[in-house]
């Protein structure tokens, strides 16, 4: 065996796995679509999912949004009797064809309107999105 032979050879076993494994973490997975969600409804949609929902549950409450910070996650509920709506009490957000956008809970009372901490969303939530909460 030559020099060339005894320092080639070797090396080539030791570069080829090496080569190999940078090739396979330089794969790019293909990303996922972002889900799509529907935009918030109309006055006349808002009014037909509430009654959608209150007749198919009547422990269910539905409110409008009506305001978001989103820097903070917050969203503002109105329409809504703010009694059924205790403080950590748990919130869905929905859009217009009723799939849901958001989790929240309540963090606040505020006059006559409910303040939600949001979180878990496939978007923010918009004015004008449901908000869902069932009181028993």
């Amino acid at each position: 065996m030559t020099l060339r032979s005894r320092i080639v050879r070797p090396l080539a076993i030791c570069l080829i796995p090496v080569i190999a494994l940078i090739a396979a973490g330089c794969k790019t997975t293909p990303q996922a679509e972002p889900m799509m969600s529907a935009p918030p409804p109309s006055a006349e949609v808002f009014n037909e999912l509430k009654a959608r929902l209150t007749a198919g549950s009547p422990d269910a409450r539905v409110g409008k949004i009506t305001e978001v910070l989103a820097s903070e996650s917050l969203a503002r509920v109105s329409d809504v009797p703010v009694a059924d709506f205790p403080v950590t009490g748990g919130v869905v957000i929905l859009d217009a064809t009723g799939t849901k956008v958001a989790t929240a809970i309540v963090d606040r009372i505020d006059n006559d309107t409910v303040v939600v901490k949001y979180s878990d969303s496939s978007r923010a939530p918009e004015v004008g999105d449901v908000a869902l909460r069932f009181v028993k």
